[in-house]
C-alpha cells in the first residue's frame, strides 16, 4: 500500500513540473512582450518630452528677443 501513495505522490510531483514548464515558458513570452510593450511607450515618452522641452526653450527664447513673455 505504501508503494501506491508513493508512485501517486511522484506522478503529483511529475505533473506539477510538467504543467510548470509550461507555464514558466508561456509567463516568460508573456513577459518578454510586457518588455517591449513597455519599452516602446517609455521611449516614446522620452521622446515627446524631449520634443516639448525643445519647443518650450524656442518659445522662451523668441519671447526674450521681445522683451519677455507674452
Amino acid at each position: 500500500m505504501a508503494e501506491i501513495g508513493a508512485q501517486k505522490l511522484l506522478d503529483a510531483f511529475e505533473e506539477f513540473d510538467s504543467n510548470w514548464k509550461i507555464r514558466r515558458r508561456k509567463l516568460t513570452e508573456e513577459l518578454k512582450t510586457l518588455h517591449e510593450i513597455t519599452k516602446a511607450a517609455a521611449d516614446s515618452y522620452e521622446q515627446l518630452d524631449h520634443e516639448l522641452a525643445e519647443a518650450l526653450r524656442r518659445e522662451d527664447k523668441q519671447g526674450s528677443g521681445t522683451g519677455g513673455r507674452k
